[in-house]
């Protein structure tokens, strides 16, 4: 009895089947990576889109109210010009600093998008006012001198003012927003005007027409070392330009009258030494962005 003939058709069936099924596997392979691609493309592309800001270079101006504030006070005697024996008589002398405007323009250059280093000059007017008024009761004297030239102390006020010059450093939120607040800190020197020690008094009586008492002499210091820290917010960027609302705090190396001068001496100086003199200002502003292009909003 012979064997049943093998169906030769069934492996070239299988190899067929096979190659289909490995065909079909590689083109899904594909599909998946292409979808995959896609899929990475769609997700990078807002980061491609809103990538960080370029570098910039920011010129700004500002002007601002400062606020007055005291510095020193103190009991300084004081000769009764008269004929006889030495009288003295006290004046409690306190010297402060009046409301003033302040003026600033600056350089910052922001290599990155939250950092920037810079320049400020600045300009801090002040008037100068001493208050006055006598310990106890004035010795004798016909003509009050003492008393006269206290009270016109009180009246006298001379204008001075500081011009700073600070090397600076900037920390400031998304420039890209609406409005970016900031940090921004000074260290440099400053520029003095009128002494701010002296004390001297302009009056008139029946023993002289134009009566010059200086109580204390003024030391000329022209230059001293000056601080500032500043916070605010800028709004707006479209176009390059921003508006800038900040609170500054200026700080003075000023000379400050610690002990009373000799009131014999030809020239009364007195004691002082250089402390830091606070001088707040609210100022607004406007900065000008010159190394960036049109602003994007996302």
């Amino acid at each position: 009895m012979s064997a049943a003939p093998r169906d030769r058709r069934a492996p070239a069936a299988l190899a067929t089947h096979a190659a289909a099924t490995a065909a079909c596997g590689a083109s899904a392979r594909r599909a998946a990576a292409a979808l995959a691609a896609l899929l990475g493309l769609a997700a990078a592309a807002p980061r491609l889109t809103a990538q960080e800001p370029p570098p910039e270079l920011v010129v700004g101006i500002s002007g601002g109210y400062t606020f007055g504030r005291g510095m020193w006070a103190l009991r300084q005697p004081v000769v009764v010009p008269v004929t006889g024996p030495l009288l003295l008589d006290t004046f409690r002398l306190a010297r402060s600093l009046a409301p003033g405007a302040s003026l600033w323009a600056g350089l910052t250059w922001y290599p990155g998008p939250r950092t920037g280093f810079g320049a400020d000059v600045g300009w801090v007017a002040a008037q100068v006012r001493t208050g006055c008024s006598i310990v106890g009761t004035p010795q004798p004297d016909s003509y009050q001198q003492n008393p006269v030239a206290c009270s016109r102390l009180q009246s006298d006020a001379y204008a001075t003012s500081a011009i700073a010059t600070l090397l600076t450093a900037t920390i400031r939120g998304d420039p890209r927003r609406d409005y970016s607040p900031f940090l921004k800190v000074g260290l440099g020197f400053a520029l003095l005007g009128h002494p701010y020690d002296g004390v001297v008094s302009h009056s008139s009586n029946a023993t002289c027409a134009e009566c010059v008492r200086i109580i204390i002499e003024g030391k000329d210091r022209q230059a001293t070392w000056a601080a500032a820290i500043a916070a605010g917010v800028t709004v707006g960027g479209v176009g390059g330009y921003r508006f800038r609302f900040e609170a500054r705090d200026v700080i003075l190396g000023l000379p400050v009258v610690t002990a009373p001068s000799d009131p014999l001496a030809v020239e009364p100086f007195a004691r002082s030494a250089v402390r830091p003199v606070h001088r707040f200002t609210l100022a607004c502003g406007l900065d000008i962005v010159l190394s960036a292009t049109h602003r994007r909003r996302y």
